[in-house]
């Protein structure tokens, strides 16, 4: 029972935060001698033992993390928020390498990965993997050598990870479907394109946009059409799709699949282009939204994921994770509705300063 009290807990019981416990625990920090006293009388009261790997790697000046996914256009937003929250952390000296693969090879991503356990000099590993099985096995390596490990913007339920960070891929699939439910004719048909990425968040918006159109019964799926996460291959599925059947809408989960879809109603006239919702950001996609190509997209905030991953690496070292995250270790990054009237909000995703969400240990 012991092992399991942590500083929430007595945060908790004493009516302080997360980052007064640490200080008082830590002798770091400037805090009220009677407050340290009561917390260290509780302390010892509570038989708290502090996380012995946490309390090694704080006590080192420097932090050293590896973050490792595909190296395309999207994750270069993820890298982002990791630059911008380092950059905050330039006091303790936080640095991260950057591990990037050309595609989504899971053997590539493993063969990295091996590199950085073999290396032996990190101090967190931050991954947005490839597979969702394939990966399990070295990020179970990490973890047994009590390195703190994070997913981001796709998760490895299976695993002993420490948290994930990125959108409820589940519920945007919702959120998704719910749009098409509402503003199409009741009856309307609409072809799904599916990428076959191995990414858990990418079936999870299918599965989600699969399972709110069955439950309200208001429009009719004419199939799932799969195109490899492929621009290419999803601009010509589309035109396919759009000359032969009777589909009125068409939603993509993924990026790539909202490029190859808008190319291919960019090339009708307006009134013959479908009803479509599609992933994600960049200037081809704005573009499209400003020209009525497309209806809106979804946007699951790239930069906040890296921003906070590196921020939950940080408490995860200093053994300061919030109790919340202990019981349910997953940060949700709201997912955002973005139409041609509020493009700006996917700017201020970068230039608004992050509010203090999660409290961090001075």
């Amino acid at each position: 029972m012991a092992d399991k009290i942590t500083m929430s807990d007595m945060a908790a019981e004493l009516g302080v935060s997360v980052a007064t416990v640490h200080r008082a625990l830590t002798n770091r920090g400037r805090i009220n001698k009677e407050t340290r006293e009561k917390i260290l009388e509780l302390a010892k009261k509570m038989n708290y033992r502090p996380n012995l790997v946490a309390r090694t790697l704080s006590s080192k000046k420097n932090i050293r993390i590896a973050f490792s996914s595909p190296d395309n256009f999207f994750y270069s937003e993820i890298i982002e928020g990791i630059k911008a929250a380092m950059e905050e952390y330039r006091h303790i000296g936080i640095s991260t390498d950057f591990i990037l693969t050309e595609d989504y090879s899971p053997h590539k991503q493993t063969e990295q990965l091996i590199r950085v356990l073999e290396d032996g000099g990190y101090d967190a590993v931050a991954i947005s993997p490839t597979h969702t099985l394939l990966l399990n096995p070295i990020v179970e390596k990490f973890i047994a050598g009590g390195k703190p490990v994070i997913t981001v913007n796709n998760d490895l339920g299976n695993t002993s990870r420490s948290c994930y960070v990125g959108e409820n891929s589940y519920m945007s699939g919702h959120m998704a479907a719910q749009i098409y439910c509402d503003l199409m004719d009741e009856g309307s048909h609409i072809a799904l394109m599916r990428s076959l990425v191995s990414a858990e968040g990418l079936h999870d918006r299918i599965t989600g946009f699969m399972d709110y159109v069955s439950e309200q019964k208001k429009i009719n799926i004419l199939g799932i059409y799969d195109f490899y996460d492929n621009i290419g291959n999803a601009h010509e599925i589309s035109k396919q799709i759009l000359l032969t059947t009777r589909a009125k809408g068409i939603f993509c989960n993924s990026m790539m699949g909202t490029i190859g879809m808008a190319r291919a109603a960019g090339e009708l006239s307006p009134e013959k282009r479908p009803f479509m919702i599609g992933y994600d950001f960049n200037e081809e996609i704005e573009t499209c939204i400003r020209e009525n190509i497309l209806y809106g997209i979804l946007f699951q905030s790239p930069f906040s994921q890296g921003y906070y991953a590196v921020k939950l690496i940080r408490q995860l070292i200093d053994g300061s994770i919030p109790q919340a995250i202990q019981e349910s270790p997953f940060f949700y990054i709201p997912t955002q509705l973005i139409l041609k009237t509020n493009l700006i909000q996917i700017w201020n995703d970068k230039r608004i300063k992050i509010s203090s969400q999660i409290e961090l240990p001075v």
